[in-house]
């Protein structure tokens, strides 16, 4: 999670928390979860998963210059010279942190789980809440696949706006036309776009987008083509 504004550990942790004046005072600029996204003054939450514990981590979060660590409480102590904070609910202590960190969040939020029909809910939601008049977005991964004759304008209009309302975008242009593509990434890469959400994957259709449309993750498509290729793709995705 980047920074949004520097706060202090003591305005993050809150009142409640036992911590020393020195502790409180110490300035955080960031949160993170994954120790390679630390950046120096980031408090990094060593949280326990399924297949790892982030405590595996906390050396590595340290070298990259963390200024706090939090941890489940009862875990072995870490020597440090930097403040770590304990909680029995270290979930939940991360998702109270961030919400001071970030600030206002959205007055409604829905999470849609299972193995299939996600994407679906989650759009049906999306369309639900806007047709009475709220403002709503989903978060998913979109592919677009732009023509040979329009390699950027069709792929322009249709990222954009993807990637504006939180979305993953994988891109795939036309296997006859992707220098183009190629310059304009590098382009968006020089201008400071944030790396891994434009996605460019060029290549033959059957070698790129197969797998891509395949992939359970996937929440839509945009493409523009041929009749034949959109039933191939159809078939695919279907």
């Amino acid at each position: 999670m980047g920074p949004h504004r520097n706060m202090t550990l003591g305005e993050l942790i809150g009142p409640e928390a036992e911590l020393s004046s020195a502790w409180r005072a110490v300035p955080i600029a960031g949160i993170a979860v994954d120790s390679r996204q630390v950046e120096p003054g980031y408090l990094f939450a060593a949280l326990p998963g399924v297949n790892t514990d982030g405590a595996r981590f906390i050396a590595d979060a340290l070298r990259r210059g963390a200024a706090a660590i939090l941890v489940p409480e009862g875990m072995a102590q870490t020597p440090t010279e930097i403040p770590v904070v304990t909680d029995p609910d270290p979930r939940r202590r991360l998702a109270l942190i961030a919400a001071r960190f970030f600030g206002q969040q959205l007055e409604t939020q829905v999470a849609v789980t299972g193995t299939n029909g996600k994407t679906s809910v989650a759009s049906f939601v999306r369309q639900l809440w806007a047709g009475q008049g709220f403002s709503a977005a989903s978060l998913g991964t979109v592919g677009v696949i732009s023509a040979f004759n329009f390699p950027m304008a069709v792929w322009a209009w249709n990222a954009s706006i993807a990637a504006v309302c939180g979305n993953v975008v994988l891109w795939k242009p036309a296997s006859s036309a992707p220098l183009a593509a190629y310059y304009t990434m590098k382009l968006l890469e020089e201008a400071g776009f944030p790396k891994g959400v434009i996605n460019f994957v060029p290549g033959r259709g059957g070698d790129v987008g197969n797998p891509v449309m395949g992939n359970k993750n996937l929440a839509g498509i945009h493409f523009t083509g041929s009749t034949a290729v959109f039933q191939d793709m159809w078939r695919v995705v279907g």
